[in-house]
């Protein structure tokens, strides 16, 4: 009697993970996390030197000089039965460094694919780690892949020009 009771309750239980899942309304929502590892150079000249290191992406920007850093965000792409949309995100996560006040992120870009989907400019993000969540001010449908930018820039005074990309991420919901 005991093993067929837990064999009707194993079973309930399996059901109503699997009826939560057809109707929607299990939650979806998930962070998505990708390591500064998987940061690219668009300009590699425009830096004196780069390496890649198990946490990320380590560079020494050249004076006077601009640059474009992108980081690909894994993208989970699951259409809600519930309300007949994808996944999308709101909030995007960066972690980072910079070696002084002359070395500095002054742009964001986010993009679905090929379409830039949100920026943000005028920043100055710079001197030390920078642990940041941005809202990007609705939600946002990805079904393409998202793929954060962030545009750095060094002066032309004598100080460190250094930066450190360990990770991006996004919430998607």
């Amino acid at each position: 009697m005991k093993t067929s009771m837990r064999i009707k309750t194993v079973a309930s239980i399996f059901l109503f993970i699997a009826v939560l899942g057809i109707t929607g309304m299990a939650s979806a929502a998930q962070y998505m996390w990708t390591s500064g590892t998987a940061a690219v150079l668009e300009v590699p000249t425009n830096v004196t030197s780069y390496k890649y290191m198990g946490w990320g992406l380590d560079m020494n920007h050249k004076s006077g000089l601009a640059n474009w850093v992108h980081i690909p965000v894994p993208t989970p792409y699951i259409v809600l039965p519930s309300d007949n949309q994808a996944l999308g995100a709101r909030y995007i996560y960066l972690t980072f460094y910079t070696g002084s006040v002359d070395a500095w992120v002054s742009d964001i870009h986010v993009y679905n694919g090929v379409s830039r989907v949100f920026t943000v400019g005028g920043l100055s993000y710079s001197n030390g780690w920078k642990d940041i969540r941005i809202d990007m001010g609705k939600k946002i449908g990805f079904t393409r892949g998202m793929s954060i930018s962030l545009r750095t820039a060094a002066g032309v005074e004598s100080m460190n020009h250094r930066f450190i990309f360990s990770s991006a991420g996004a919430y998607f919901y």
